[in-house]
């Protein structure tokens, strides 16, 4: 596998702006890779933190309220129905099956819809000690169903995806640094805006 990934495609996540005239770089980098088989779609995270934490342990906890990686998944490529997984530095999941027909869901409404989860997706943390994480995830085209298309894809298929990022220091939380593949311009709940993935 680890050959597999030196031939994958890669992309960077960009800073979110959050106030006008924020032009200062990104503290932290994080860079994305991506394969696919017949079986699973793959994506390996690397990312730069020189202050790894976390406390979350328990499955669907709030993980956005410390640091973690996020990916977005919407194959039926409309909105209605899309993947969103939250995953920490502990290998801790949160895992939605997001209604694209609420608007603006309060946070019950999304614990709710966490309901929904993963039946075979596999997922693997390692701290690099003075430069950061990764995390690489398998996800079966199974996992899939509820869209109603047929996987694996086809050359020349899209699956529409973003992948994104929080990333806070343990000291001041309350402050947090966004960023996201494909651009967004009020929430990372924009699947308007995800990015679209080519199968070759």
């Amino acid at each position: 596998m680890e050959a597999d990934w030196q031939r994958a495609g890669r992309f960077d996540l960009q800073k979110v702006l959050q106030e006008p005239g924020d032009t200062q770089p990104l503290r932290a980098n994080t860079r994305v890779s991506a394969l696919w088989d017949p079986e699973h779609l793959y994506l390996a995270f690397e990312i730069e933190d020189l202050e790894v934490w976390a406390t979350f342990t328990k499955h669907d906890d709030r993980l956005f309220h410390e640091e973690c990686v996020e990916f977005f998944l919407d194959p039926g490529g409309d909105g209605r129905w899309y993947i969103e997984a939250q995953i920490n530095s502990l290998n801790t999941v949160r895992d939605l099956l997001v209604d694209g027909s609420v608007p603006a869901p309060s946070k019950a409404e999304y614990d709710a819809m966490a309901g929904w989860h993963f039946k075979n997706m596999r997922t693997a943390v390692v701290i690099r000690s003075g430069w950061g994480w990764g995390l690489e995830a398998a996800i079966p085209w199974q996992e899939f169903g509820f869209s109603g298309r047929r996987f694996p894809p086809q050359p020349g298929e899209e699956l529409r995806i973003n992948c994104c990022r929080y990333e806070r220091s343990q000291s001041c939380p309350e402050i947090v640094e966004l960023s996201s593949w494909s651009k967004v311009e009020r929430s990372f709940h924009e699947p308007q805006r995800f990015g679209r993935f080519i199968f070759a």
